[in-house]
């Protein structure tokens, strides 16, 4: 939706289309991409990306909490 409202319709679905695209291709490659992490690998991949939607969600509460203060 922010793409949309600052970008337009065409760059939105241009990035949609690119997002399904490697999400697809990363779920085709999974086995693959399992066998060269292995279990370890996988956990800590996982741990890292835990961490950065965590500190991502933190930062929208921020900028909520920032715009409603302010106004």
């Amino acid at each position: 939706m922010l793409s949309f409202q600052t970008s337009g319709l065409i760059t939105t679905m241009i990035s949609i289309v690119i997002v399904i695209g490697i999400t697809y291709v990363i779920y085709y490659l999974t086995d693959p991409i399992y066998k060269i992490l292995g279990r370890r690998g996988s956990l800590i991949i996982t741990r890292v990306f835990a961490i950065l939607v965590a500190a991502i969600g933190v930062q929208y509460i921020v900028n909520g909490l920032e715009s409603l203060l302010n106004n």
